[in-house]
């Protein structure tokens, strides 16, 4: 049974429809809503979806897989969700950017604001295509950059990110809410290094915001802080100083600025586009001028001609 299915506090099943009834060759035998144990972690999370379907492949003897899927708000909590629940003895997989195979060779991944396990027969690429095509509400706006300040060296799969209070509980509670300040839009992300050092790296709107916290995290017992643009990175639980800053020293925020140069040529166009609407413009005008006058002259000529306008007075004539 999966890990996220065993337990016993969650209050309800989510709504099923979220997988296909064939993907391949392979039909769906069975399907059943899942339960997921932590409440709040959930909450946070949006979790709002989950299922287990079983597969068959008649063609091939005994083939089949079983795939249990879970929904999220956004696809930075369906990193999250996979995170917190990744086997921690997994390897890297290639078939999604957040990936991994488990230890029973189950492939575990997010997609979106999708994560999916998927256990027996390996999926091909156009399963996987046909599976994210009938994906109901699938959203695939990108991840957060936070995670790349973490430095290399940490230890497999103990990298969590933090969206709030929840989750900040379950992955570093030596940090109150209060002093991370989620009312100020933080996220965090949290990993493991050598010799128990934690590094947590907190993400504020504002440079001036991520000052003002840092005296709050120097409260915490033990922590070694440093603030980087609107980083704030706090090491707990290093065996010296040396180690704490030495993990520090590597969190360095780079602003990211987009530079639109000028085109010249792109002006030039601009200018000329410009002069030729205007004679353009002025020419029209001078042909409905014109036109209007030949109009003029050609009515006043066939009035007369039909002898209606003997009796109109003559034209005025300046003799300049």
């Amino acid at each position: 049974m999966s890990r996220l299915v065993g337990f016993a506090c969650f209050a309800g099943l989510v709504h099923a429809g979220l997988l296909p009834e064939t993907i391949g060759a392979a039909k769906r035998t069975s399907v059943h809503p899942m339960v997921y144990g932590d409440v709040g972690l959930a909450a946070e999370l949006g979790l709002d979806a989950s299922e287990e379907g079983e597969f068959v492949v008649a063609t091939l003897k005994a083939a089949k897989f079983l795939i249990a899927i879970w929904r999220l708000k956004d696809p930075t909590s369906a990193m999250t969700f996979f995170q917190a629940s990744r086997d921690p003895a997994a390897v890297p997989s290639k078939i999604e950017k957040v990936s991994v195979t488990e230890p029973n060779g189950a492939i575990y991944f997010a997609r979106g604001n999708y994560v999916i396990r998927w256990k027996g027969l390996a999926p091909t690429k156009a399963d996987l295509d046909v599976l994210y095509s009938v994906l109901p509400r699938l959203d695939q706006s990108g991840l957060p950059t936070l995670p790349s300040y973490l430095p290399e060296g940490r230890l497999p799969n103990s990298d969590r990110y933090i969206i709030g209070p929840a989750t900040l509980e379950r992955f570093e509670g030596r940090i109150s809410p209060g002093i991370a300040a989620f009312s100020m839009a933080a996220e965090g992300v949290v990993a493991k290094y050598a010799s128990d050092a934690s590094l947590i790296i907190f993400n504020y709107p504002t440079p001036q915001i991520a000052r003002e916290r840092v005296e709050e995290f120097r409260k915490v017992p033990g922590s070694v802080v440093k603030r980087s643009g609107p980083l704030v990175a706090v090491v707990l639980g290093a065996a010296d100083a040396n180690v704490a800053e030495a993990l520090l020293a590597k969190v360095n925020y780079q602003a990211t600025l987009t530079w639109n140069e000028a085109n010249p040529g792109a002006d030039d166009k601009r200018g000329a586009n410009m002069l030729l609407q205007a004679f353009t413009f002025a020419g029209i005008l001078m042909l409905m001028c014109v036109g209007a006058g030949v109009a003029f002259g050609l009515i006043r000529v066939a009035h007369r001609g039909s002898g209606k306008g003997r009796d109109e007075p003559p034209m005025t004539r300046l003799g300049l």
